[in-house]
């Protein structure tokens, strides 16, 4: 398993206006900034990308640093597993080509 991170800057648009007063970093975006740092450390092409599963468990404030735990490979895909300090957030799992970006 290895592990990387991803930031939520406190000022992040996508949290101005979701929710006024209760800002938290929207679902779509976490699952992608998931897949797209798990993609990018294991070189894999993103243009025939398939989301095999996606749960979200819990919310994501701006000024937050998410981990993202994964296991897999460029042949068949990876699972992932993201938190904030131990609190699991999201769990899902990824599917592409095993093709390599030029």
């Amino acid at each position: 398993m290895a592990r990387l991170h991803t930031s939520y800057a406190s000022a992040h648009p996508a949290a101005q206006g979701h929710f006024p007063g209760n800002p938290i970093i929207p679902g779509a975006l976490l699952l992608s900034d998931a897949v797209h740092t798990i993609a990018q450390a294991l070189d894999a092409d993103l243009s025939s990308c398939r989301v095999a599963a996606a749960k979200f468990l819990s919310f994501v404030r701006p000024g937050e640093v998410m981990a993202i735990d994964y296991t897999g490979d460029l042949e068949h895909g990876a699972e992932f597993v993201c938190s904030i300090e131990g609190r699991t957030v999201l769990t899902g799992s990824v599917q592409w080509s095993r093709t390599t970006r030029p």
